[in-house]
């Protein structure tokens, strides 16, 4: 994996782009409620935030971070994110359809129930998140890392795992596809369980 491009912000500037218009770059301990489409968003910073029932689809994500936020549910699909980085952030069941990623990191997020389905996540990290019961259907991944995530019975439909390391990971009880198991990288009790899968009986 190519290592991951932190974000570039300039935000002691205290301003940032919104759909061109010039705005504080940086927000703090408030709650917001918004939904936006085809929007761009560019350096900033977003800390202690709640995300209530705000969505940005179709948008354009660069150089953001988002530290300590509440995002659950927000709806991030068939939008472009480069350069992001959520952490300690509370992401419950939020919504990445058919999301280009890029260079986004997820570090010690509560993720379950996200939906990746259709994504292009490309040389990104999931770092000790809970990802369990996510969903990732006809996903691509490309120079991705998992480190310590928490998988449970979360389901790869129709999606390539292959050179992705979930040795350190949990990921009891997921749902694969046969197609979906080649090149992936496990310890050796998950291989015994990955088997089950494709219906080897092992005996001892």
């Amino acid at each position: 994996m190519h290592k991951c491009k932190a974000p570039k912000i300039s935000y002691l500037e205290t301003k940032t782009l919104i759909n061109e218009e010039l705005i504080n770059s940086e927000y703090h301990h408030i709650e917001a409620a918004f939904q936006y489409e085809d929007i761009k968003i560019d350096e900033c910073l977003f800390k202690n935030i709640v995300f209530d029932k705000c969505s940005l689809i179709k948008s354009d994500l660069m150089d953001v971070i988002f530290e300590n936020c509440d995002c659950s549910n927000m709806n991030f699909s068939n939008s472009s994110l480069h350069r992001i980085i959520f952490k300690n952030c509370r992401m419950i069941g939020c919504d990445f359809t058919d999301t280009y990623l890029s260079d986004v990191q997820f570090l010690n997020d509560r993720i379950q129930f996200i939906n990746f389905s259709g994504s292009k996540i490309k040389n990104s990290r999931f770092v000790e998140c809970d990802n369990r019961e996510s969903r990732y259907v006809e996903t691509e991944f490309k120079d991705c890392e998992f480190d310590n995530c928490n998988f449970t019975r979360s389901e790869f439909i129709h999606t390539s795992l292959k050179g992705l390391d979930f040795s350190n990971s949990d990921i009891t009880g997921i749902t694969l596809t046969v197609n979906s198991i080649a090149g992936i990288i496990v310890n050796s009790f998950q291989a015994i369980e990955l088997s089950k899968l494709l219906g080897i009986i092992i005996k001892e």
